[in-house]
This record gives C-alpha cells, sequence and structure tokens, in this order.
C-alpha cells in the first residue's frame, strides 16, 4: 500500500489526491491518503501509517512540509517507512530520496 501524505489546506490538495488516485488504481495499487496541517497531525499521520501497515509513503509538495522536513524526515525512519519527497532538502536532511 501506498500512503499520500497531503497538506489539505493548499490549493492543490485535490487535485494532487485526485491524481494519485488516479494513477494507483491505474497500476492497480492500494493508495491511503493522510492529511496534515500541523506538527500534531503529522506526528498523528505517522501513528497511522503502523496502524495501516503502510510500506511506502509519498509526500505531497508543500511549504509547511518543507519547513517540518526534519520531522518529517525523523518520524519516516522510525516508523521504517520508505519515504519519496519533492524536494532535495528532504534528502539533505537524512531522506531517502526526493
Amino acid at each position: 500500500m501506498i500512503t499520500l501524505l497531503v497538506n489539505p489546506n493548499i490549493a492543490d490538495a485535490e487535485p494532487t489526491i485526485w491524481e494519485a488516485q488516479e494513477a494507483a488504481h491505474a497500476k492497480h495499487v492500494q493508495l491511503k491518503v493522510l492529511k496534515a496541517r500541523s506538527e500534531t497531525e503529522i506526528d498523528e499521520a505517522f501513528s497511522a501509517l503502523d496502524q495501516l501497515h503502510a510500506d511506502r509513503l509519498l509526500q505531497a509538495s508543500d511549504p509547511f512540509f518543507l519547513s517540518r522536513r526534519a520531522q518529517l524526515v525523523a518520524l519516516a525512519a522510525r516508523h521504517r517507512v520508505p519515504a519519496i519527497y519533492d524536494q532535495n532538502e528532504y534528502a539533505e536532511a537524512g531522506g531517502l530520496i526526493s
């Protein structure tokens, strides 16, 4: 299962979700969308990853997420979920791939 982390406050949230759902459907892959708009909701989203038994995380582009990159990278490592980020700053912060 792939999990998409998206900030619902950004203008592109719904189109991003729709595009990811279409791509997942075309590849016959299950997609779960988690939404986070605060530091606390990011923590809660990663807790949900464990419950979902998600094995991959795709993070949507968002300036707030970029400002929280150290938290996001640390949580991905702690929860042992491979994550793909949209900018190289995440890889520079220790993330797997951007």
